[in-house]
């Protein structure tokens, strides 16, 4: 009887997994900074926690309509080969519009979120006013992404024996947490 992985070992190879989609997919990672940059609006502009939990929600489900059309293209090519074949392209194509239905709808989605916070930009004349904090937020998010990056360049981190985009992900979730934590003590 084939012993099954512990759930320690599921989620090593569900990272494993992203490691190898966010190094290797251009779409998943213009997709991720895409996604990253309208937490880090949503923070910046103090939305309230469930539109800030929707636009993470829709960064989510983007990223996962982009895995499984990855993974998908990955099967056929690996099973069936590289080879032309028009009812191959049909399915690729299929999934790939999945991806674009998500993608459409998720933009449809946090343009309604962040239309009342960015309405000045189409013409009310008055700014809203935003909230210290949450530009404090906002900019420490966007700050620990840039160093995140600047340092992953310089020497790619590890985490805990954790691959560099992980570790990544821990270290703006750390400044995050920090600069909140810093401004509740203020």
């Amino acid at each position: 009887m084939e012993r099954r992985p512990s759930f320690r070992q599921s989620v090593s190879y569900a990272l494993e997994g992203a490691q190898y989609a966010f190094r290797t997919q251009r779409n998943i990672q213009i997709q991720g900074v895409i996604g990253a940059g309208c937490v880090g609006l949503g923070l910046m502009l103090g939305l309230a926690f469930h539109e800030l939990a929707l636009v993470i929600m829709l960064t989510c489900l983007v990223l996962f309509a982009e895995l499984m059309n990855t993974a998908l293209e990955y099967v056929i090519d690996t099973c069936v080969g590289v080879d032309f074949d028009p009812s191959i392209k049909r399915v690729k194509d299929m999934a790939a519009a999945s991806v674009l239905i998500v993608s459409l709808g998720a933009a449809a989605l946090g343009s309604a979120v962040f239309f009342p916070y960015l309405r000045f930009l189409f013409g009310t004349p008055q700014l809203l006013p935003l909230r210290w904090e949450a530009v404090v937020n906002g900019v420490s998010f966007l700050v620990g992404c840039s160093l995140s990056v600047w340092v992953a360049k310089q020497r790619p981190l590890r985490l805990a024996g954790l691959p560099s985009p992980i570790s990544k992900l821990a270290l703006v979730g750390l400044a995050t947490f920090l600069s909140i934590a810093l401004l509740r003590l203020l």
